[in-house]
């Protein structure tokens, strides 16, 4: 808002310290125009010293929270991609066990039924919908950075 303000200045004026859009832009050769420009540009200044202030203050309460959610975010997500992944390598796992071939027939019917239940592989649904596999999460994370870029784009038109 305040860059629109700032690309479209002499469109506003000034009423009891708020900056309203004029019906006509101001026109340099208008008498006052440098007094309107001038009084527009400190507006401009002050609101943006507002926000400083207010993201200085954001930043001073939430710092800790938000560095704790971004991190525990991360590690859960790591935990659960590790166990996913772990899970599906565990009926290989179980064939690789050394010598069991030599165990007992009570070991041999054990590791079959271990078998038979990690044949399926551990599945969690994101909102009972959609699998979470590494395939999915590196999409998401694709798909982010291209509406991210896809904004930066549009952003960047509009200047």
């Amino acid at each position: 808002m305040l860059r629109y303000t700032l690309q479209n200045l002499n469109h506003f004026e000034s009423i009891d310290g708020v900056l309203v859009e004029r019906r006509a832009k101001i026109d340099c050769n208008d008498s006052g125009f440098v007094d309107v420009m001038s009084e527009n540009m400190k507006i401009c200044i002050e609101t943006y010293h507002e926000i400083k202030l207010l993201s200085k203050i954001s930043q001073d309460m939430f710092h800790l929270g938000l560095f704790i959610v971004s991190l525990g975010g991360g590690v859960i997500l790591c935990c659960i991609l590790f166990q996913l992944l772990y899970s599906e390598m565990l009926h290989e796992t179980i064939l690789n066990i050394p010598n069991w071939i030599d165990c007992g027939v009570t070991f041999q019917k054990m590791m079959i039924m271990f078998l038979i239940y990690v044949e399926k592989p551990i599945i969690i649904y994101i909102g009972r919908i959609i699998p979470l596999s590494l395939d999915v999460i590196v999409n998401i994370l694709r798909t982010a950075y291209s509406y991210f870029m896809l904004l930066v784009n549009m952003h960047t038109v509009k200047s």
